[in-house]
């Protein structure tokens, strides 16, 4: 990157400035380049809820280069510099990732996120950005997923590259991390007191060539991962499982952790996020997100060091017992989940029978021996085996009552907590003993 190169941009860009009005996408009218700077500013003070269905200033204004020759000498040094990476004047950057459209944006959508950067940032930094983005390069990439069910007070740190995050409980300060159209649509209180897992990822190359443009077009966008790579930066975890981590985390909280919404964001002041303006969601909401959801469990570093310990005991079991452990922990979390009695120990049902009594298939008294596989397997002597048979069976009864009457009978919120915990506490002490036992075995001393 000759530093020649980057002055001649800057310059030309600064005289570009000079003679730029922003037009709104809507067409209908104009401001000046310091208004527009003026209202980006503001746009980090609140919420971006005006201008273009939410969207922030940044993203609802383009700027018009009144003086036609600068603006043809920087269209002729994009073309130059991209020679090889533009096909019928589109190019394809990897903000794709975070969605976009087929066919990309094209020449002129470069050239004017590169002015509208300018006039936020600079043209010396806009220049650098421009040279320092090798197309065949790597970039830095924001993945968000917005949970429910934990609520941290401070950023923990999971690992290189990995953490989680409180929002904060002011829309203004909201705005780093969320796409503009969510918190610009919908009532940021909606997601004060929840959490941030938020994960640094890598995305290579920058731009696409001629050749992989083409496949974009002829696979209509499918073919986007056959041409850009998109990994975690984490040295400690390049292959997080987050339904993993989310099912260790509910496991150590004894609280549901789900998955909200997820998007990714693109550092918006960088030339190659010509279409990281506009992130995409990426997720949906689900009825985590509403006023009914579960009471969020505060957690700290304790508890996340926790999560990571059945993390990674969860990580370590064989392929077949850790599939087989999925259906427990799924069916678990939805009860704890649901607030319907009856539906909450039909869950468990599912869940205890899929994990102690996934081996018998016909015939056999299902409620005695869930009562004395449960016991045999958490229980220290006689005394507690007993009563652990009894806790299990009892659970079989209620939920054999919401099966076929839809009803679990007269119990309480704290008898379905008890029962819930014993799931829970079933499910820890598999990953603890690393497998799955015998049961048959197991009832006889062995296992």
């Amino acid at each position: 990157m000759p530093d020649t190169e980057v002055e001649t941009l800057a310059a030309l860009l600064g005289s570009a400035i000079s003679s730029t009005v922003m037009r709104s996408l809507r067409g209908d009218y104009f401001v000046d380049v310091a208004s527009f700077r003026r209202w980006c500013e503001a746009d980090r003070q609140r919420p971006p809820r005006t201008m273009v269905e939410g969207l922030s200033t940044f993203t609802a204004f383009e700027p018009e280069i009144q003086d036609s020759m600068l603006r043809e000498q920087l269209v002729r040094i994009i073309r130059s510099h991209l020679h090889g990476y533009i096909r019928e004047d589109t190019l394809q950057t990897a903000t794709i990732v975070a969605g976009g459209s087929i066919p990309g944006p094209n020449v002129d959508d470069l050239l004017a996120h590169m002015v509208k950067v300018a006039i936020l940032r600079g043209s010396g930094h806009a220049a650098c950005s421009f040279y320092e983005h090798e197309p065949r390069g790597s970039v830095p990439l924001l993945y968000y997923v917005l949970l429910s069910g934990v609520q941290a007070q401070r950023t923990l740190e999971i690992g290189d590259g990995i953490r989680l995050i409180p929002v904060p409980n002011d829309s203004a300060e909201m705005t780093p991390y969320f796409p503009d159209r969510l918190i610009g649509s919908t009532d940021p209180t909606t997601f004060f007191g929840m959490t941030l897992l938020a994960i640094d990822e890598i995305v290579s190359p920058t731009f696409a060539n001629a050749d992989e443009l083409q496949i974009l077009e002829e696979t209509g966008g499918q073919g986007v991962f056959r041409v850009f790579q998109r990994r975690y930066a984490s040295a400690d975890y390049p292959e997080f499982d987050i339904p993993r981590f989310l099912g260790a985390l509910s496991l150590a909280t004894g609280s549901p952790v789900q998955s909200s919404w997820w998007w990714s964001k693109f550092h918006e002041s960088e030339v190659y996020a010509v279409q990281g303006g506009i992130p995409s969601s990426g997720g949906y909401i689900r009825q985590a997100l509403y006023s009914d959801r579960p009471r969020p469990v505060e957690i700290d570093g304790g508890r996340v060091r926790e999560a990571l310990s059945l993390y990674h005991l969860w990580d370590d079991l064989n392929g077949n017992d850790a599939e087989r452990l999925r259906t427990p922990i799924d069916r678990w979390t939805q009860s704890v989940s649901t607030r319907n009695v009856a539906d909450a120990f039909i869950d468990l049902r599912i869940a205890l029978e899929s994990l102690y009594l996934s081996d018998i298939r016909s015939g056999g008294e299902f409620r005695f021996r869930l009562g004395v596989r449960g016991a045999w397997h958490l229980g220290a002597d006689l005394e507690e085996r007993m009563s652990l048979r009894r806790e299990f069976m009892d659970v079989y009864d209620h939920a054999s009552g919401a099966v076929h009457t839809g009803s679990a009978g007269k119990v309480t919120r704290e008898r379905l907590e008890l029962a819930q915990h014993l799931c829970q506490r079933s499910i820890i002490q598999v990953l603890r003993d690393g497998r799955i036992p015998d049961w048959n075995e197991l009832v006889l001393g062995g296992g």
